[in-house]
């Protein structure tokens, strides 16, 4: 699967939004249109087009997109998994032997791509040739999956003026619904709803099941994206908490998905073991930094 996973697509989740209109549509922007060529080249990371594109289409054929968000405490993962459907109509006749997976309708832009296989799954099976005549239909089926571990951990973190405080880093999430907003609080393109910072009020539980109820915290503060470099599979987000907001006695913080939080979707946490590990006063600012950083499976 990494091979066909193109460097384009690697840097292209930093500027396509997660498309949050409806419950399973999150992150199809990224591979929304898919396109079937005549190229027999085999893929690589470079590419960011088929060899011959002969036709591309969003058209689900009236199948609708499944979406599934789970825990895995075994792997440790929690897993965010679509299938959606894409229907060629023809009206000439192909040898169609690769297809692809890109971010618009027209253009190099292409996320994914591979020659046809005997079995779709392997990339190193072999290819095959489809043919296909005026008034056939094809229809592409597409699995795509997200990971990310499902953690609680030891982390030392260091506040300039302030010094290092141990803590424990959780990445929780109560229920598999609310899956799918953990990862989208990661998710480098998301810009629709920023990611938000939370200071904690009092001391709340490290258990990765727990929810956040709405005493557990302060204000929201929208986060900021440095400037993403290519390649670098990385990207930075500030949340700036100034002089007038949160002046009160620490235990954390935590991040989420949405401009106006709900605080069970606020699901990556670093409690301190300290409480409290320091006190924010109207004298004071304090930026906190998020990396996400990102790979191909």
């Amino acid at each position: 699967m990494s091979v066909r996973i193109t460097d384009y697509g690697m840097d292209a989740v930093t500027s396509v939004d997660s498309n949050h209109s409806s419950n399973y549509e999150y992150f199809e922007k990224w591979h929304r249109y898919t396109a079937v060529g005549t190229g027999s080249t085999a893929p690589s990371q470079s590419d960011v087009a088929l060899e011959a594109e002969v036709a591309r289409t969003d058209s689900t054929g009236g199948f609708p997109l499944e979406g599934v968000a789970e825990q895995d405490a075994t792997a440790n993962r929690q897993r965010y998994k679509t299938t959606t459907y894409r229907v060629f109509d023809f009206t000439s006749s192909y040898n169609l032997a690769e297809y692809g997976h890109f971010t618009s309708s027209s253009g190099s832009n292409a996320v994914f791509r591979d020659l046809f296989r005997q079995d779709p799954n392997d990339p190193n099976s072999a290819a095959i040739t489809i043919s296909v005549q005026d008034g056939d239909q094809l229809q592409i089926i597409k699995t795509f999956i997200i990971e990310i571990p499902w953690e609680a951990v030891a982390k030392t973190i260091t506040i300039t003026g302030i010094g290092d405080l141990p803590g424990t880093h959780v990445a929780a999430s109560v229920s598999t619904g609310w899956v799918r907003e953990l990862i989208r609080a990661l998710w480098p393109g998301e810009n629709s709803s920023s990611l938000v910072a939370l200071p904690l009020k009092q001391a709340v539980s490290t258990d990765r099941t727990t929810q956040l109820h709405n005493s557990d915290i302060g204000d929201s503060v929208n986060c900021t994206k440095d400037a993403y470099t290519s390649g670098s599979y990385t990207i930075r987000l500030r949340a700036k908490f100034e002089t007038s907001q949160n002046n009160f006695d620490w235990y954390g913080w935590c991040a989420g998905g949405f401009n106006n939080v709900n605080v069970e979707y606020a699901s990556i946490r670093f409690i301190t073991d300290a409480h409290p590990a320091f006190t924010k006063a109207d004298t004071h600012t304090l930026e906190l930094v998020l990396d996400t950083s990102w790979a191909r499976g």
